[in-house]
Order: C-alpha cells, then structure tokens, then sequence
C-alpha cells in the first residue's frame, strides 16, 4: 500500500488541532503553567513537528536521507 502523503499530512493537522485545544484547558494554561500535562503536549506537538519533517524528507524522493533517518531511529530505540 503506498503512503497517501495528502491523508498523513490532515492526520498530522487534525493531532495538531487537538493537542492545541488541550492546551485550552485551564490545567495546561495554553503551554504557560508548569504541569505534567503541559509538559506531555508539548512533547506530542514536538513529535508531530519531526514526523512533518520526516515525511517532507519522503516526499522529496530523498530516500536515502529518509532511510538514514529511519535507521538512526531504530538504533536508538535498541
């Protein structure tokens, strides 16, 4: 199955959105109060943002920057 790049990237905004409306919540004071959530959102925006990256490497059609990036990835994860 190939990648719908158009699909992952409305994925992407519709995760955005919501972790933005969280951050609406008075727990969080829109990323200005110092709480747990605060800190998981803001770590959920910073996954989004190096997943848009990732996925404009791929697009690019450069993939072996793309499959260095991966690999680099799953050698951390061990």
């Amino acid at each position: 199955m190939a990648l719908d790049i158009k699909l992952f990237t409305g994925c992407l905004d519709e995760i955005d959105r919501c972790l933005f409306n969280a951050a609406a919540h008075e727990d969080c004071g829109g990323f200005h109060r110092n709480t747990q959530l605060t800190a998981v959102l803001t770590l959920l925006v910073r996954c989004s943002s190096l997943l848009r990256s990732l996925l404009q490497l791929f697009e690019s059609v450069s993939t072996d920057s793309f499959k260095l990036c991966c690999e680099l990835l799953k050698s951390r994860g061990t």
